[in-house]
C-alpha cells in the first residue's frame, strides 16, 4: 500500500490561539468566491502563504499534475497573484482567533478488496473568531488551483462528505473516502 500526506502541519496553527487576525490578502472575486492559487493571512506580526498550485505527484498509479494545498510562514512581499498584472486586495479581519479547524481528508483505493492507496490532504481550515467565521477550502476537483474562501456561521456545514472523489473509477476499483476533524482552541 501507497501512502502519501499532504496534511497541514498543525503546529503552525497553534500559535495563532488568541492572536489577532489583521487581514487577508487575495485577487479580487470575479464570478463566485474562489481565488486561483494564492491567499495571504496575516496574523499579529507574521504573514502565511496559502497556496495551491499544481505540483506532480503520484495520482493513484498516474504521475500528474495535481493541486496540493499547503501553507507556509513568509513575508509579505511574497504574497502575489497567480496572474500577471493582477492587484491583489486587503480584505481587513482585525479580531482575535479563538479556535481553529481543520478539516482533513482521508482518500483511499481498494483493488479486489486490498488497499493500495491511503492519501491524506488538507481540505480547508475555518477561523473561528468569535461573533462570525472565516474558512479557506481547496477545491473538490484534485487538480484545480482554485481556494474558496466563506465569511459567516457553522462553515462546517461548506465541507460536506467528498462525493466527486467517489466518482469515475473503474470496477476493479473502490474508493473509500472520509472528513478528520481537528480542533485547535
Amino acid at each position: 500500500m501507497k501512502t502519501i500526506d499532504m496534511r497541514f502541519d498543525s503546529i503552525i496553527f497553534k500559535q495563532m490561539i488568541g492572536q489577532t487576525f489583521k487581514k487577508y490578502r487575495s485577487d479580487e472575486f470575479v464570478f463566485n468566491n474562489s481565488v486561483t492559487g494564492i491567499i495571504g493571512i496575516f496574523v499579529d506580526e507574521k504573514v502565511y502563504e496559502f497556496r495551491n498550485e499544481q505540483k506532480s505527484v503520484d495520482y493513484f498509479g498516474e504521475q500528474d499534475d495535481y493541486a496540493v494545498f499547503c501553507i507556509t510562514e513568509c513575508s509579505e512581499n511574497e504574497i502575489k497573484s497567480f496572474f500577471d498584472d493582477t492587484e491583489q486586495i486587503d480584505t481587513p479581519v482585525n479580531q482575535i482567533i479563538k479556535k481553529i479547524t481543520i478539516i482533513n481528508e482521508n482518500q483511499q483505493i481498494f483493488e479486489n478488496g486490498t488497499q493500495t492507496y491511503n492519501v491524506w490532504l488538507t481540505r480547508g481550515i475555518i477561523f473561528d473568531l468569535g461573533d462570525r467565521e472565516i474558512s479557506f477550502k481547496k477545491d473538490t476537483c484534485p487538480f484545480s488551483e482554485e481556494i474558496e474562501i466563506f465569511r459567516g456561521y457553522d462553515l462546517i456545514n461548506k465541507f460536506p462528505h467528498n462525493t466527486d472523489f467517489i466518482d469515475g473509477w473503474d470496477n476493479s476499483k473502490t474508493p473509500k473516502t472520509e472528513n478528520h476533524i481537528i480542533t485547535i482552541e
